[in-house]
């Protein structure tokens, strides 16, 4: 099973803190978190101006209740590989929501790259349908950029039916 996912987070550098992490499987089940445990003095300005304003969860969890209620979602699904259009930026919060609660014994180690696995004709059909999906949802929300990714993820696979990601 294909889960495609995105992160927000408090800024560029290394010890940035997660913001927030949303999922959503090829099937179309989703999760979405907030953390309690990011610190926006230190955010940048665009986190400030442009995340900060969508967030909307009821209530925002430490990374060690993240990574156990993320853990139990995943659970419903087989073997699982999550999806990114940014992993430099994005796999590091995954393996810090799991870092003490344990990895999910379904969950692939590795993330897929939606960009880089992709012939660059593919990949240009893909940002575009990323771009035309993400006007009707909220841009750098985390798990409406993890929805946006899966349908443009869709459009490709409709417009490529022979195309698959070899991850």
């Amino acid at each position: 099973m294909y889960v495609f996912f995105d992160t927000e987070f408090s800024n560029l550098f290394a010890d940035a803190d997660l913001v927030s992490i949303g999922m959503v499987a090829q099937s179309g089940e989703s999760f979405y978190a907030e953390s309690n445990e990011v610190d926006m003095a230190f955010a940048s300005e665009f986190v400030l101006e442009v995340v900060a304003p969508l967030l909307d969860a009821p209530a925002r969890f430490t990374l060690d209740e993240i990574g156990q209620q993320a853990t139990a979602w995943l659970a419903q699904f087989g073997s699982v590989t999550l999806l990114t259009d940014s992993p430099d930026y994005d796999w590091r919060f995954v393996q810090r929501i799991f870092r003490n609660v344990g990895w999910p014994a379904n969950l692939r180690h590795h993330p897929g790259n939606l960009n880089a696995v992709m012939a660059p004709a593919v990949n240009q059909f893909f940002q575009n349908a990323v771009e035309r999906h993400q006007k009707a949802l909220r841009v750098h929300h985390a798990l409406d950029d993890a929805l946006a990714n899966l349908r443009a993820y869709q459009d490709t696979r409709l417009a490529k039916p022979t195309w698959r990601p070899k991850f």
